[in-house]
């Protein structure tokens, strides 16, 4: 090419969209991803798209789910979000599909129909987390949505960083079956997990696919936002393809979770830019956030790479009245009851503890258990490595442990 025809192609303002070359390393990238696979068009001319809760308008979409065809005219939906949910499917050329839910919770009631005519179906499948759905699809838009009912008292739990130990995590999932029993015997169920990063070293299929194996055996839905180690140098968007979006907010009973990907140590422009509308407790009592990367200045290896951005972060965390920010990357668990921003105090607790080594010393895996009453309370329940007969305090932190 002539240095002529070089400057004319400059000045068009002809360039190369920045996710072209796939480096899903990028932020922005992961945001296009998660919004891609939130939608289908299937091979036989059903257009499906997860939505918001209450939604009425099929012609719009968000990011909260992933949407896969695994073979002509089936498919497989699974929620983002740990309670309500809702999918549009219009119909195109179909006249049925064949529908898997996952990581749905047991308690959820399904109905289905065209807007405001949608009826409870029964399901068929495990009684934990996946259901199989035929529907019928009519000529106009049909709906399905899913419900939890929602008791006065409540928990979630909340780990990152599983990496090279996936061993230790499938135990730690195993101990879950005992929190939930617990949690029934105090009259305080424990609705969800959240998954804080670094499910793999490296982002693989084969590494994802054993996390999803793991997960199956969850007696309560997950969800998840990727770390650094889950994004890194993949070329395919992988984590999205596996687990759907890295940045949604949704509502637990009274509390308002808020997801945000920080996989590469920061967030993306156009999620910075959302979020006032990302943090926004509305009528909730509570609000909670969830990132991989905790909000420090400065990239050390433990904090975002823009001190601003992070900055800005715990600034609207504080304004919109953030009661926990729940975080990994780093591998132990510690709790700071008054980080301080522009705009208040935040309450904030690492949770690197699902399996990644932790360094000389007793290692100290387990959960962060939040429980929301008329205030919210957190504790750290510890799953003792086996042969270790009791729990041993860490000297360096102060550990809050649970106690029913």
């Amino acid at each position: 090419m002539s240095l002529v025809a070089l400057l004319l192609l400059l000045l068009s303002g002809c360039e190369e969209a920045e996710c072209a070359r796939g480096d899903y390393s990028a932020a922005e990238c992961r945001v296009v991803a998660e919004q891609d696979h939130a939608r289908t068009l299937t091979s036989t001319g059903a257009e499906v798209r997860f939505q918001e809760p209450d939604a009425q308008d099929a012609s719009t979409w968000q990011p909260l789910g992933l949407v896969q065809e695994v073979e002509p005219g089936r498919l497989r939906l699974r929620p983002a979000t740990l309670m309500d949910f809702a999918v549009s499917v219009d119909p195109g050329q179909a006249t049925e599909l064949s529908i898997v839910l996952d990581n749905v919770a047991a308690d959820t009631v399904i109905s289905v129909g065209p807007l405001g005519q949608e009826a409870e179906v029964p399901l068929v499948g495990d009684p934990r987390l996946s259901r199989s759905l035929e529907l019928v699809l009519g000529t106009g838009t049909t709906w399905i949505r899913g419900r939890r009912p929602c008791p006065p008292a409540y928990r979630l739990v909340a780990a990152g960083d599983v990496q090279t130990n996936p061993s230790q995590f499938e135990r730690l999932v195993e101990d879950l079956h005992r929190q939930v029993d617990e949690g029934e015997a105090a009259g305080q169920p424990l609705l969800g997990f959240l998954l804080l990063g670094d499910l793999a070293q490296e982002p693989t299929d084969e590494q994802f696919g054993a996390i999803e194996d793991i997960l199956v055996g969850s007696p309560v839905p997950v969800s998840v936002v990727p770390g650094n180690h889950d994004v890194y140098a993949d070329p395919y968007a992988l984590y999205n393809r596996w687990f759907g979006p890295g940045n949604f907010a949704f509502d637990v009973c009274r509390t308002r979770v808020a997801l945000l990907d920080t996989g590469g140590g920061d967030l993306a422009p156009s999620v910075e830019a959302r979020l006032p509308e990302l943090l926004d407790k509305g009528d909730a009592d509570f609000l909670v956030g969830a990132t991989h990367y905790p909000p420090y200045a400065e990239r050390t290896g433990a904090g975002f790479r823009d001190s601003m951005q992070a900055t800005y972060l715990l600034s609207e965390a504080a304004r919109n009245g953030m009661d926990r920010l729940v975080t990994g990357h780093v591998h132990y668990w510690a709790e700071f009851p008054s980080v301080s921003t522009g705009q208040g105090p935040i309450h904030q607790v690492i949770s690197g503890t699902a399996g990644a080594t932790q360094g000389s010393g007793n290692p100290h895996f387990g959960v962060t258990q939040l429980r929301f009453t008329d205030a919210v309370e957190t504790c750290f329940s510890e799953l003792l490595v086996p042969g270790r007969g009791e729990a041993s305090a860490n000297s360096a932190v102060p550990i809050d442990r649970c106690v029913d």
